[in-house]
């Protein structure tokens, strides 16, 4: 920064009236011409640099945020998965290997995935 101090060189946008040059005295000189406080390259870049990391951080908490409660969505879903599974009474299949639900005295029917995703809604809907 020298004592000369000249006008910035800056134009500024104002709306429907359009452009004008910036009004105050640039005592900073950068890149062969003078800037103001505001205007400034190096000022404009430090400032763009703060905000970015502010919504950067901030959108890294917004995105651990609905995670978590995705992850925790998840958990009831799979919980409710399993009272469902253990509800039912298992019968062995004909080749006596394997075992398989018998789902015909469930009230609702035999999908299980819809009941499993019913279950998990009306869980997430108590208070």
């Amino acid at each position: 920064m020298s004592g000369e101090r000249q006008d910035c060189a800056a134009t500024v946008f104002a709306g429907r009236t359009g452009t004008f040059p910036c009004y105050r005295k640039g005592p900073f000189k950068e890149g062969g011409k003078f800037w103001c406080f505001q205007h400034a390259p190096s000022k404009v870049a430090e400032r763009c640099a703060q905000a970015a990391k502010k919504y950067d951080d901030e959108w890294k908490a917004r995105d651990a945020a609905e995670l978590q409660a995705e992850n925790k969505i998840w958990n009831e879903a799979i919980e409710a998965a399993a009272e469902l599974m253990e509800s039912h009474v298992l019968r062995s299949s004909h080749d006596g290997h394997s075992l398989t639900p018998i789902y015909g005295g469930l009230k609702g029917g035999g999908n299980l995935e819809g009941r499993v995703r019913a279950a998990a809604i009306r869980k997430l809907k108590k208070p």
